[in-house]
């Protein structure tokens, strides 16, 4: 199950970090795959049968996979609101790799909740829509949270990044430009 966290700094900063609920691996210790390998690796070297190296090399090779994913896997993802300076998006793996991502409050048009088709699903994101034509830049898109989860945030994100009084940016039309009054 992902948990949501809320962290507040002030008015001007907002934090909303998305756990990661652990991955099946995470119950065995990396220590333990590792010596699992490096026993297979010496039985594999000094063993006189060849039908016996392989099915250990194989039980190696599939720990070492198993280990590699637990350590790409996502730890947590976040969205991080600047009142008046940004957005920084943020994805932290196991491994202790840290990709972070800022949009300037300038660069930003809208924040949408949008919906993502596929052959056998609909995820909701949540999207920042830039001023110009390039592409949208997704919170959480590891993660995908319920759309339970994403209402809060949109409110929130909507209110801090529109203007002074909290009216938000104007919605688009279905036309796909801006509404005109």
């Amino acid at each position: 199950m992902q948990r949501l966290v809320h962290k507040r700094n002030g008015d001007a900063a907002h934090e909303f970090v998305l756990e990661a609920e652990p991955p099946r691996l995470a119950s065995i210790p990396l220590e333990a795959v590792s010596a699992l390998c490096a026993l297979s690796a010496l039985a594999v070297f000094w063993s006189q049968a060849s039908l016996l190296s392989a099915p250990l090399a194989a039980l190696c090779a599939a720990a070492l996979a198993s280990g590699a994913a637990w350590l790409a896997a996502v730890q947590y993802e976040s969205v991080r609101v600047l009142r008046g300076v940004g957005v920084v998006l943020e994805t932290r793996r196991r491994s202790g790799l840290l990709r972070r991502t800022f949009i300037d409050a300038e660069r930003i048009r809208s924040v949408v909740i949008n919906e993502g088709v596929t052959t056998t699903d609909i995820r909701h994101y949540l999207a920042f829509v830039p001023q110009n034509a390039g592409a949208m830049a997704v919170a959480f898109p590891n993660l995908l949270p319920r759309l339970d989860v994403l209402r809060p945030v949109y409110r929130e994100v909507h209110a801090l990044l529109g203007p002074a009084d909290g009216g938000g940016a104007e919605p688009a039309s279905s036309s796909g430009g801006p509404r005109r009054t």
